[in-house]
């Protein structure tokens, strides 16, 4: 198992794909009744198909940024609509932020490095790896 101290991994977007057969309205926060996001005075409705960054998952709700018009937006839509690529739903894309990064043996500071062939085990500086659980302040 892998662990990360959180505070040295930044969570990266996901991809995903609208799948609404008749458009998915983006709304500006994550709530039934929201505002819809607007572009030159009429609601942003996303094709089915589109491609979509995944930023934040919030209960139910995707924050998502999206090129729409050629232009780049954010908003919230709901996590039903829209079809996650490469990483199931509990597992989250993330990107290494330090110089390098041991890995650990198990949660805990006090945890023994993981060593392959009596060398410590690092990943290096924007690395991308998946999270698949937190444990306390560690990932793995």
């Amino acid at each position: 198992m892998f662990l990360f101290q959180k505070e040295e991994v930044s969570v990266a977007s996901t991809p995903g794909i609208v799948n609404a057969e008749y458009g998915l309205y983006v709304l500006a926060a994550p709530e039934k009744g929201s505002d819809m996001l607007q572009y030159k005075g009429e609601d942003i409705v996303l094709d089915n198909g589109t491609q979509v960054s995944i930023l934040l998952t919030e209960g139910k709700w995707y924050h998502i940024s999206f090129t729409y018009e050629g232009k780049l937006f954010k908003g919230y839509v709901e996590e039903e609509y829209v079809i996650v690529n490469k990483v199931s739903k509990s597992e989250v894309a993330a990107k290494i932020r330090a110089r390098s990064l041991l890995i650990k043996e198990k949660a805990g500071e006090a945890s023994e490095d993981l060593l392959d062939r009596a060398d410590t085990v690092k990943l290096s500086r924007h690395k991308k790896i998946i999270i698949l659980k937190e444990k306390f302040d560690f990932l793995s």
